[in-house]
């Protein structure tokens, strides 16, 4: 025989065993339901008080109008003359129409619109230059780069 000795094979290790069986699927969703019962057993008898407030809100009796004078006093209604934009850049046009309360409207700026208003200019409007347009109208502007 030769100087090589064989061990003998070692045993292959098993399941861990713990001291008595491991509970049940029924077990743990009967423990889970129990605690889940109580839970809620608990928060209803912590919160079995309300924590609303009722508030009562007093209001201040209407004021009335003061009597008419005699006779109404006349509305009176401001127009200004619009200036001529053609030819101007954008921002300053816009700056020169919300200066007078107008509002503006911006036709044209390509397929994404107006991005920049400094790099548009103006090439016309309406109403046109010279026509008289009250506060708070809209001039629109027809732009291009």
């Amino acid at each position: 025989m030769s100087g090589t000795q064989v061990q003998p094979p070692r045993p292959k290790p098993g399941p861990i065993r713990t001291h008595g069986r491991a509970p049940s699927w029924v077990l743990v969703v009967l423990i889970g339901a129990i605690g889940f019962v109580l839970g809620l057993v608990v928060a209803i008898a912590a919160g079995g008080t309300s924590h609303t407030k009722t508030v009562t809100v007093v209001r201040a009796p209407a004021r009335t109008a003061p009597a008419p004078r005699s006779g109404t006093p006349p509305t009176v209604i401001q127009k200004v003359q619009v200036p001529d934009f053609t030819n101007v850049r954008l921002d300053v046009a816009k700056s020169q129409i919300h200066a007078q309360q107008w509002h503006v409207t911006v036709k044209g700026g390509g397929l994404f619109g107006v991005v920049v208003d400094s790099h548009w200019t103006v090439v016309a409007q309406d109403p046109k230059p010279g026509t008289y347009l009250q506060r708070g109208g809209t001039i629109t502007v027809d732009v291009v780069k």
